[in-house]
């Protein structure tokens, strides 16, 4: 509920940490939450490995208010994604 969109906010930004095997969920969710709130998307996930040996392929995204991706990283690197976003309908 706390992400519910009440005509506050144009962009999303969801930070996580969603292991490699996940993606497709993290992939999913991200579009998911741009569709039901109209509202462009943002998700940054981490790359790499951790101690406890899961390993995180990234795959951060900016995601149109329609579901579309304007802008996607390349997997398994670190990088910076750009997007032209726009307010007009």
């Amino acid at each position: 509920v706390w992400a519910r969109y009440q005509q506050d906010y144009d962009l999303a930004l969801y930070v996580a940490n969603w292991p490699a095997p996940r993606s497709r969920h993290w992939q999913t969710l991200l579009a998911a939450r741009a569709i039901e709130n109209q509202v462009y998307v943002a998700g940054c996930n981490r790359v790499g490995d951790d101690p406890n040996g899961l390993n995180y392929s990234g795959d951060s995204l900016i995601i149109s208010p329609q579901g579309e991706i304007l802008a996607d990283a390349e997997p398994g690197a670190a990088s910076r994604l750009d997007a032209e976003l726009s307010l007009e309908t």
